[in-house]
């Protein structure tokens, strides 16, 4: 598909659509009353406030196109009504709503396993600071595996918000925008010390909002374990559809609760283990054991979704899904949290200090500095619709 596409021909047909072929040999339909969506609402057409009220029909169907004119770059229709509207023929052609145009405006993601090892090569924070170019490998990265790495990264306290900030605004948590996580400090989750081993998880699952992108900076290492692990939720997903196409619809259909209570905070929010955009295409994951609450459902569905966790829990710490490393000071990740599960496994915390700090952006600022990148280098995947993630 390319802005230099025509329109070969547009013939009405008898369900008030508009049969268009393209000179791209591409042939798709658009219904009448979505051809005048910007009659509807002026404002689309650079009318100012308070120009005109939105008009929108009582009968979409009521209005039917009087003259059709394809001639030159422009699909051109005067209608019944006396109206007239005029849409480009490369814009149209980027609009089309056909299944298979639709889904070839969704990004794909590279789906992995254990196979990949640390096969995903790491970028050097020299490389990301210089320029637009080392931001662009890393959201790039982030989003077709879901994470990145990068090494030589200063070990100044703060230093992950400054990274953050490369890729949109630092979210602001109840102590500021960066957290610490300390072998000697008070950290303490349902009653897990931080050296315990931590199974895979999304973060802040008690959110109604869990967040988007996150950056995980090692200022101090321990040499006595404590090994990341991290998971592709989505080859998971997908694993567990094959293995038991029930549990994925349970897992995809069925909010659970999560929350997180102390002194001073209590946060609850139900959430779907899988989330789904519109044609069924994975957006999101939303997983942690411990801050899952006892089950909220039906009676009739306990059972069932019991069962449906326990295939996905076996599955998520199945070794096959899963890459390992021991990120050393200056190392950082950059993973999405909507997609990516991660862990740690055990250390002994007598053997030196263990600092961590951590920051997270928004999907929405993170993907929008993505789009405009790759605007910038006129690459062709800058307008692909992008996983909106975990939402309900």
């Amino acid at each position: 598909m390319t802005d230099t596409v025509t329109i070969r021909s547009a013939e009405p047909q008898a369900d008030e659509v508009l049969q268009v072929s393209f000179s791209d040999g591409h042939t798709t339909g658009y219904h009448f009353v979505w051809l005048r969506h910007d009659l509807f609402f002026p404002t689309a057409q650079g009318a100012k406030s308070g120009d005109a009220t939105p008009s929108f029909p009582d009968a979409p169907g009521a209005v039917t196109p009087r003259h059709i004119d394809t001639a030159g770059d422009t699909l051109a229709i005067d209608w019944s009504d006396g109206r007239a509207t005029r849409h480009d023929a490369a814009w149209l052609r980027r609009h089309a709503y056909d299944r298979t145009t639709r889904q070839a405006a969704r990004h794909r993601p590279v789906l992995w396993d254990s196979r990949m090892g640390n096969g995903l090569p790491a970028l050097g924070y020299d490389r990301v600071a210089a320029g637009d170019d080392g931001r662009l490998a890393v959201a790039r990265q982030v989003r077709d595996y879901g994470f990145a790495r990068l090494t030589n990264v200063p070990t100044s306290p703060g230093t992950v918000a400054q990274v953050a900030g490369l890729f949109g605004v630092p979210s602001q948590g109840k102590h500021g925008p960066v957290s610490e996580i300390k072998v000697d400090s008070a950290f303490n989750y349902g009653g897990t010390e931080v050296t315990e081993f931590l199974p895979l998880h999304t973060d802040n699952n008690y959110g109604y909002y869990p967040p988007g992108i996150s950056f995980f900076h090692c200022l101090a290492a321990n040499p006595g374990g404590g090994d990341s692990f991290l998971a592709d939720g989505f080859a998971i997903a997908m694993a567990l559809r094959d293995e038991s196409e029930e549990a994925f619809d349970l897992l995809a259909s069925t909010p659970l609760p999560y929350s997180i209570q102390s002194d001073d905070l209590d946060y609850r929010a139900h959430g779907r283990t899988i989330t789904l955009d519109g044609d069924g295409n994975l957006a999101g994951i939303r997983f942690s054991d411990r801050a899952l609450d006892p089950l909220d459902v039906p009676p009739d569905q306990v059972r069932p979704v019991y069962d449906a966790l326990a295939r996905w829990v076996r599955l998520l710490h199945d070794p096959r899904f899963q890459i390992r490393y021991h990120m050393e000071p200056g190392d950082m990740s950059v993973y999405d949290n909507q997609r990516i599960l991660h862990g740690r496994t055990y250390y002994e915390p007598g053997q030196g200090l263990r600092h961590m700090q951590s920051c997270f952006v928004s999907r929405q600022h993170f993907h929008s500095e993505l789009r405009v990148l790759l605007k910038a280098v006129g690459a062709a995947d800058a307008d692909l619709w992008l996983a909106e993630g975990a939402r309900g």
